[in-house]
């Protein structure tokens, strides 16, 4: 809310000077930068686009597996994440915020994702409550937005197999749901582990630069048809 008059707050002082506008806002995070720029694309209708490294959108399923491979006394191999959600270790309040910010916890809450075979043909008639529900989130949170999601196939801390089952369903939904225009790009770099590589850094950059040149591309029409993007 504050950069613009932060970085040009002599903008446009000088009579006759263009004013210098943010008109398009983009988030990139690395780790734990990589997960909130997963909530942040859910949450904030300004960023258009964002690039999440070696981050998870399923939040609880990423904390249950290292209270498996930590072998907590409240994660149970028989219930997994039944007994381990809501416990000591990952208490109700924590339960309850990751259900509001967390991309999985939004659109299923505590329970599993359904499997890619499971995904139905949308039609108003035909489709069940929840995923109307679900339809409606990509809508309303994610229209038109692009995503750019870097996995280490190595990576321990982060492992790419707890966001896979979210990562396939999400990007069979904007296959599936065109009308909400969302771009996924998921790309796994081998023998790459918890860091941001030389490779990942060298796709981000060149990703952002077309993301840009596209918005770009898109002030400069609606501009010429006198309309204002901001």
């Amino acid at each position: 809310d504050v950069v613009e008059s932060y970085l040009f707050h002599d903008s446009g002082e000088e009579e006759g000077k263009q004013r210098k506008v943010i008109d398009h806002h983009l988030a990139l995070g690395v780790s734990l930068g990589g997960h909130s720029v997963w909530q942040l694309m859910f949450a904030d209708p300004r960023v258009r686009a964002g690039v999440a490294v070696i981050g998870c959108p399923d939040f609880m399923n990423l904390l249950t597996d290292r209270a498996r491979l930590s072998k907590l006394s409240t994660y149970s191999a028989d219930t997994g994440a039944a007994t381990f959600l809501g416990s000591k270790d990952f208490p109700p309040s924590l339960v309850t915020a990751a259900c509001k910010t967390d991309p999985k916890g939004i659109l299923f809450g505590t329970s599993p994702i359904p499997s890619s075979t499971s995904l139905p043909s949308f039609s108003p008639s035909s489709a069940d409550e929840d995923e109307r529900q679900r339809r409606q989130i990509l809508l309303e949170r994610l229209q038109g937005k692009q995503f750019l999601l870097c996995n280490g196939a190595e990576d321990k801390l982060v492992p790419p197999r707890c966001g896979e089952a979210f990562t396939r369903w999400f990007k069979e939904a904007a296959d599936q749901y065109k009308e909400a225009r969302i771009s996924v790009d998921e790309r796994t770099y081998a023998g790459v582990g918890h860091t941001f590589s030389v490779g990942m850094v060298k796709d981000a950059v060149e990703w952002v630069k077309e993301v840009v040149k596209s918005a770009d591309a898109d002030i400069a029409a609606q501009a010429r048809n006198g309309k204002s993007k901001i």
